[in-house]
């Protein structure tokens, strides 16, 4: 039987335990000079890592603006998300990111929708 602090492997990546903290967005915490992510958000995920969690996700983050390096995607915003994963790696937790497609629901999008979204983004 495998217990809470036994590893595993999914997709080739190693987690060095089965706590997994689930995405969860903090609204009453903000960003730094106008980003959306920033100190508080850096804080909270790396003692969530120092904590013991193996695997942690990342509160949704909007796929707008990524290709354009707007909205959550701004230098501000990159930084912070760079610090929050090197936080969490250097106490062994591997971090995912929790991508949203804000209020559209993904499943009511045709073929050629999804295909427009795409194109429109590179």
């Amino acid at each position: 039987m495998t217990k809470i602090t036994d590893g595993l492997v999914i997709c080739g990546n190693h987690i060095k335990n089965r706590i997994v903290m689930a995405p969860m967005v903090t609204f009453s915490f903000h960003g730094n000079s106008g980003s959306y992510y920033g100190r508080q958000h850096i804080e909270h995920y790396t003692k969530r890592a120092k904590g013991g969690a193996g695997l942690i996700i990342v509160q949704a983050t909007s796929i707008f603006g990524a290709v354009d390096f707007t909205g959550m995607w701004s230098t501000g915003d990159i930084t912070a998300l760079k610090q929050i994963a090197s936080n969490s790696h250097e106490y062994g937790a591997t971090i995912m990111l929790h991508l949203h497609c804000g209020n559209l629901n993904i499943n009511e999008l045709s073929a050629a929708e999804i295909y427009s979204m795409q194109i429109n983004m590179m």
